[in-house]
């Protein structure tokens, strides 16, 4: 059986994700072939409409499983928390992924902490 163009290609996502992916090729991006990708961008950065795009598209049980298997990885301690609470993941099991973060160098140089006092900056 031949498939056309657009079935080999996978299904595309709404122009209203296009925000989320200004680092790529927006018209590359399919559910079929980037759908970590796509998850992970949404449950990091999107909005109340996009996560609810999301949640039509996947069942919560899927987003659950993903978190599981990814083990947190790639959604900051805020996001993590949050999804804890939406998709009741254990609470004791999401503290351990926010500690491994934490331990990674870059973690710090990505998620500085704003409420510490900056030595180098002037004070009044």
């Amino acid at each position: 059986m031949r498939t056309n163009k657009a079935q080999r290609k996978g299904t595309p996502l709404p122009s209203r994700l296009k925000w989320l992916f200004w680092d790529v090729d927006f018209k590359e991006l399919t559910w079929e072939k980037n759908i970590d990708y796509i998850i992970e961008r949404v449950l990091t950065y999107g909005d109340w409409k996009t996560v609810q795009y999301l949640r039509q598209r996947v069942s919560d049980n899927y987003l659950r499983r993903w978190m599981l298997r990814r083990e947190g990885r790639g959604l900051d301690p805020q996001a993590l928390r949050f999804w804890e609470l939406v998709l009741g993941l254990d609470h004791r099991r999401v503290s351990k992924w926010i500690a491994t973060a934490k331990q990674n160098p870059w973690y710090n140089r990505l998620h500085h902490d704003t409420t510490r006092r900056n030595p180098l900056r002037k004070t009044t």
